[in-house]
C-alpha cells in the first residue's frame, strides 16, 4: 500500500465514533448476518441510533449497472454508501409503469400506480390537476405525515412536472392537520424547482445550514435527460452519473461537517427507472425496472445486502418482474418514504401499501450497541510509513451476540 513519495498515516479511532475514508475494516457476524465498519475522518455514522433528519434522493434514470460499471474510483460517494450502508442493486420500480411522474408518485405516497389502492398518476406530464382530482379522494404522502407531526419538509425538484406534487399538497389542496398543533394545510414547507441540479444542491445546502428540514426530497434529472439524448450506457451517460456522484459528495460533506447532522442523518438513494437505448417506457424490460436502493443511517448494518438482511419479508426477484400480489415482495422504490418515516420514528403513510408495515430492516434490533467491535492491531495508532511500502494490516474483532466469521479491509471503498 502506497507508492512514489506518498506517505500513509494510519490513525486508529474507536468504532463507536468514526471510520476512515482511507482504510475500512468490515466485520461480519455469522449468527446475525450483520456487518459493521470502522475507520478515520468519518462522522456521518457517529455513535447513537436516533435519526433526526432524512435526505431522500431520487436519481432520475439511474441504472444499477452504471454504478457497478464505473466502480469506486469513479463513483466514490455511491460506493461509500455501499460500503458504509445497506443496499441492493436489484430493487424494483412500479410493476406497470417505468417513467418519471408515476414512479415518483409511488415514492412519495407508498402506493402503486394502478388499482383501488393506487395513486392514479399514470400520466407523465403535469396536467394542472392534483391527486384528489385524479382519484376522486385525497391521497396522503410522506409530506403529510412529517408536516402534521410538526417536522419541516422540503422538495428540491429538477423537472417542471413536479409542480403536480406541490399543487396536490399546497395550502389550498392539502388536508387539514388533525394531529396535535395545527401546522396548516401546506405540507411542503420549501419547494424549489430548477433543472440546474448543481444550483439545486447548492440551494439545499444553503437551507440545510440556515434552516434545516427534517425530511427533504431531492430529485436529480441529469441521467434521464442524457439517457434520452445519447442513450443509457453511452459515454455521455456515464459522465453524468459521475456528476451525480459529485453532487452526492457535496451533500455528504455538508452533513458531515455540521454537528447538528453528523450521526443523526439518514441518506436514502434510489431511482424512478433505468433505461435502454434512449427510452425507458416498456415496464417489462429489465434494464428499465431494475434500480438501486441505498441506505446510510446511524446504526445501519454496513455493507449488508438488503435482501440478505430481510430474508423473511423481502425476496430477491433475480431478473424477474413480480407483481404486487406476490409474497414476499421485492424491495421497491415505492417503499422508500415509509422507510424514511420509520427512521424518523413516525408511522406509515395513511393508505399506503408498499412497505406499509415499515418492516424493511436496515439496522439491528438493539441499535449500535448490538454491533460488533473491531480494533486495528497493526499498524499501530499514529504509525507513519514512507512509500513505497508493504504494510501488513491486522485487526481484532468481537461480537456482542454470535461470532465474527469474517473481517474485510477496504481502501477508498475498494476491498483489498
Amino acid at each position: 500500500m502506497g507508492n512514489g513519495e506518498e506517505r500513509l498515516r494510519m490513525v486508529l479511532k474507536q468504532i463507536s465514533s468514526v471510520i476512515s475514508i482511507a482504510t475500512l475494516i468490515i466485520a461480519i457476524i455469522s449468527s446475525t448476518s450483520t456487518v459493521v465498519r470502522t475507520a478515520e475522518d468519518e462522522v456521518l455514522y457517529a455513535a447513537g441510533d436516533k435519526v433526526n433528519f432524512v435526505i431522500h434522493i431520487s436519481v432520475d434514470g439511474l441504472r444499477s449497472d452504471a454504478v457497478t460499471h464505473l466502480g469506486p474510483e469513479n463513483l466514490p460517494n455511491f460506493f461509500k454508501m455501499r460500503v458504509l450502508g445497506a443496499f441492493t442493486d436489484n430493487a424494483r420500480t412500479d410493476y406497470d409503469y417505468t417513467n418519471t411522474l408515476p414512479n415518483h408518485a409511488c415514492q412519495l405516497t407508498g402506493r402503486p400506480v394502478l388499482g383501488t389502492d393506487g395513486h392514479g398518476v399514470s400520466f407523465n406530464d403535469d396536467t394542472g390537476t392534483t391527486f384528489e382530482y385524479v382519484t376522486g379522494h385525497y391521497i396522503s404522502g410522506v409530506f403529510d405525515v412529517a408536516h402534521d407531526h410538526g417536522l419541516r419538509t422540503a422538495m428540491y425538484a429538477s423537472k417542471p412536472k413536479f409542480d403536480f406534487f406541490d399543487r396536490s399538497w399546497n395550502e389550498e389542496n392539502g388536508a387539514p392537520d388533525l394531529i396535535g398543533e395545527d401546522n396548516g394545510r401546506d405540507k411542503i414547507d420549501t419547494y424549489i424547482n430548477s433543472s440546474n441540479t448543481g444550483a439545486l444542491v447548492d440551494s439545499f445546502i444553503t437551507h440545510l445550514n440556515l434552516s434545516p428540514h427534517e425530511y427533504t426530497f431531492i430529485h436529480l434529472v441529469d441521467p434521464d435527460a442524457v439517457g434520452h439524448d445519447y442513450g443509457w450506457g453511452s459515454v455521455e451517460y456515464y459522465d453524468v452519473v459521475m456528476k451525480m456522484d459529485t453532487l452526492l459528495g457535496l451533500i455528504f460533506d455538508a452533513v458531515e461537517v455540521d454537528e447538528r447532522f453528523a450521526g443523526t442523518t439518514a441518506i436514502l438513494v434510489t431511482a424512478d427507472h433505468g433505461g435502454t437505448g434512449t427510452s425507458h417506457l416498456d415496464p417489462a424490460v429489465p434494464e428499465n425496472y431494475t434500480i438501486p436502493y441505498y441506505v446510510t443511517a446511524p446504526g445501519v448494518s454496513a455493507g449488508a445486502d438488503l435482501y440478505w438482511f430481510n430474508p423473511a419479508s423481502r425476496l430477491d426477484p433475480g431478473t424477474g418482474r413480480p407483481n404486487y400480489f406476490v409474497s414476499p415482495q421485492p424491495i421497491r422504490n415505492g417503499g422508500v418514504t415509509n422507510l424514511a418515516l420509520d427512521l424518523l420514528s413516525l408511522g406509515a403513510i395513511p393508505g399506503s401499501i408498499i412497505n406499509s408495515g415499515q418492516d424493511l430492516e436496515v439496522t439491528l434490533s438493539g441499535g449500535s450497541a448490538a454491533l460488533p467491535t473491531v480494533e486495528l492491531t497493526n499498524p499501530l495508532n499514529g504509525e507513519v510509513f514512507d512509500g513505497p511500502a508493504t504494510i501488513t494490516i491486522a485487526a481484532a474483532a468481537s461480537a456482542v451476540n454470535g461470532t465474527v466469521s469474517k473481517v474485510e479491509f477496504f481502501a477508498d471503498y475498494t476491498k483489498i
